[in-house]
């Protein structure tokens, strides 16, 4: 089972290939390199490990909420991707990809960022047993002041996590982009076992909404 993984919903993107469980590359560009270098990186690493894309059979998306200009190019390299390859594509929240590094818990909520400066996030909560992920309310956005919860473990990208540790404290879990991918993947092989698959042409990153100031 060959899979391809993109990531591309925040200011540190990444890509990563796996054969049969095994990881045969990961990449973690910089954030001066940004989105925009996913399909150089691709190349190149198609190239040093000897894989072609033809024989992709499946592509994993981190499909948003998050940069509205990096879940764009996200979305239309996998477009591409899976057109020409015609490999399955598998979209998945980033906040389910946030919320399910956090170990077993009664309340978990993941926080992505909507516009930092006014503390305004996307979120939702979930639950963990047995290692089994569930959402339990929907995706959707406030300000840190209305999300704080002190009987919750809330998760976040690595970028954003200095600005709300001060504002959380030991609440909050910090996280890597090895973290990041390993959800990623688990999530990804309980789509491809329920065959939870989108149609390219259905494909559209998931913003929640357009920011809109509040008064």
């Amino acid at each position: 089972m060959r899979i391809l993984f993109l990531d591309a919903s925040s200011r540190i993107s990444e890509t990563a290939f796996s054969e049969n469980g095994k990881t045969i590359f990961h990449n973690i560009l910089t954030e001066s390199e940004g989105a925009d270098m996913i399909v150089h990186e691709l190349k190149r690493s198609f190239s040093e490990y000897g894989i072609d894309p033809g024989t992709i059979e499946y592509l994993s998306l981190s499909n948003g909420p998050g940069s509205f200009t990096g879940l764009r190019i996200g979305s239309s390299i996998a477009k591409g991707i899976c057109f020409v390859t015609g490999c399955r594509l598998i979209e998945l929240s980033t906040l389910d990809i946030l919320a399910n590094i956090a170990p077993v818990g009664e309340k978990i909520i993941s926080l992505i960022p909507s516009n930092p400066k006014t503390m305004e996030y996307y979120y939702s909560e979930y639950e963990k047993t047995d290692g089994q992920l569930k959402r339990i309310t929907e995706y959707t956005f406030g300000f840190i002041s209305e999300i704080e919860d002190s009987s919750a473990v809330f998760i976040t990208k690595q970028e954003n996590f200095k600005t709300l540790k001060e504002l959380i404290g030991p609440g909050l879990l910090n996280t890597s982009a090895e973290d990041l991918m390993k959800s990623q993947m688990d999530l990804t092989l309980n789509k491809i076992t329920a065959r939870e698959f989108t149609h390219p042409e259905d494909s559209i990153p998931v913003y929640i909404k357009e920011f809109i100031p509040k008064n």
